[in-house]
């Protein structure tokens, strides 16, 4: 199954039964479910650009119906590619606490084990 924000270019395949979609507009937004016998759409409101939002929905026949949503807010850090580089990656706030453990830090703040030096635009270790 395929699903696209209405009005966008934006889409993805679901796979097992999960799917996730970067660079949701703000706003109300409407999912299009296709695939099989299923063409429906589904409306997600209130979107924001900090948020993660997981929503669980189900299908009956032709027809998609969201049935839970849950949201998380966002958290960018910079994150080692384990070899002295970084890459910028959105996360779940509840995983914050687990990627400090690992060295990652937003940008402006210290580079973990490296004194005086902090993560600039785009990750560049300053």
């Amino acid at each position: 199954m395929t699903v696209q924000i209405v009005g966008t270019t934006r889409s993805t395949t679901v796979n097992s039964g999960s799917f996730q979609l970067t660079d949701v507009p703000s706003g109300n937004i409407q999912l299009r479910f296709t695939g099989g016998a299923v063409d429906s759409t589904a409306t997600v409101s209130n979107v924001a650009s900090n948020q993660f939002i997981e929503i669980r929905v189900q299908v009956n026949g032709s027809a998609v119906a969201i049935v839970n949503e849950a949201r998380t807010t966002k958290v960018s850090l910079c994150h080692s590619e384990g070899n002295g580089t970084y890459h910028l990656i959105d996360i779940s706030a509840d995983a914050e606490a687990a990627h400090r453990a690992h060295g990652d830090a937003k940008i402006g703040e210290p580079v973990p084990g490296m004194a005086g030096k902090t993560f600039g635009a785009g990750c560049k270790v300053q």
